[in-house]
């Protein structure tokens, strides 16, 4: 099996095709509800852990940013599962790298033609964040990283900079996402969801 295929906390191999894992879209966040509730169903075993919850969106206000995207080609429910968690990853990755914290995530796939996203993170940061540069012991670095940043300062043998955030507010962040990771052209298409 290809190790990329290996990524899940759970291995469970297609008896059809043993190449492929069927629990490869199987997210660490589903794998641990799953655990809960098997535990809660062995130390009383009712009937509300055997039926399919249906999902309601509006369980998700306390999510500022709601995400929704269109799965515009045919695939496989698999596929297009596995597509969907790889997007919502890449979105999370997305929001970490612009300095918002991800206080609390999840996400939906109705396994057809849609996927549901959903993030609570601070409504605003600081309108700068501080990079780090060389130490002041590296002369030409630290003479490249003034050239480079307006605003340093040096503390405790570094020289660091202070610059500006594309956005600082979650409303500009979703903006960016949804430029970012809506493609017409590859069969995805992100929207807001409400």
């Amino acid at each position: 099996m290809n190790s990329s295929k290996l990524v899940s906390p759970l291995i469970l191999v297609d008896p059809v095709d043993p190449e492929r894992n069927v629990t490869s879209a199987l997210s660490e966040d589903n794998y641990k509800r799953f655990i809960d509730a098997s535990i809660g169903f062995v130390k009383a075993p009712l009937q509300r852990y055997l039926l399919i919850k249906s999902f309601d969106i509006g369980e998700f206000k306390g999510f500022n940013i709601k995400l929704k995207l269109n799965i515009k080609k045919p695939l496989k429910e698999d596929v297009a599962g596995a597509k969907a968690l790889k997007i919502f990853k890449a979105i999370e990755n997305e929001i970490i790298k612009k300095g918002f914290e991800v206080l609390d995530k999840d996400w939906h796939f109705n396994k057809k033609d849609k996927a549901f996203f959903f993030f609570k993170i601070p409504e605003s940061i600081q309108p700068e964040y501080i990079f780090e540069g060389p130490p002041l012991t590296k002369e030409n670095h630290v003479k490249r990283f003034k050239s480079k940043h307006k605003k340093t300062f040096i503390k405790d043998g570094k020289i660091y900079a202070k610059e500006p955030r594309l956005f600082n507010y979650s409303s500009g962040l979703l903006d960016h996402l949804l430029n970012k990771f809506s493609d017409e052209d590859s069969g995805f298409v992100l929207g807001k969801a409400s």
